[in-house]
């Protein structure tokens, strides 16, 4: 982390990159290469959630809080931004909308499988990490991911 609190986002960035490279490149079962980017993502999520939260905690006592440190103090170390949109249905379920996915900008906007493989495991991975920052709280959850473009992704989450 830098002075400002953000993560050195092109580090960041290429230890993703570079864990989802070498995954992919195994020769294994492709519900082992999801695993193991799932445990991944884990314990980056939890690490990185008390990391950032530090002696927060005592604030953050609501579900909204928790969100809201998701979406703001989360994000912001991680992108340099908060999320674009946030909404909620009352019901438990969040929809955090980002745009302009710094970590998939380079990727072609063509729907070739290989492209259609790689940012299947992206999503998988973010589905295990918000999950983890959510189990930081004590908080059970279920994580969706949608994209159409790959530069605008849509995050469903369902507290229980």
């Amino acid at each position: 982390m830098n002075k400002n609190g953000l993560i050195n986002n092109i580090g960041f960035y290429y230890l993703i990159h570079e864990y989802i490279n070498s995954v992919t490149r195994k020769e294994i079962e492709k519900t082992l290469k999801h695993s193991s980017i799932e445990g991944f993502a884990k314990i980056l999520g939890r690490n990185l959630a008390l990391r950032i939260m530090g002696n927060k905690m005592k604030l953050i006592r609501t579900r909204v809080d928790k969100i809201k440190f998701l979406v703001s103090d989360i994000w912001t170390s991680l992108f340099g931004k908060i999320v674009d949109k946030l909404e909620t249905n009352n019901s438990g379920t969040y929809i955090i909308t980002t745009e302009n996915f710094h970590l998939l900008n380079k990727i072609s906007s063509t729907n070739t499988q290989e492209i259609k493989n790689y940012v299947s495991y992206f999503k998988v991975f973010f589905k295990a990490f918000i999950k983890s920052i959510m189990r930081v709280f004590k908080i059970n959850s279920t994580v969706t991911v949608n994209t159409d473009n790959y530069k605008k992704f849509v995050f469903n989450v369902l507290m229980l």
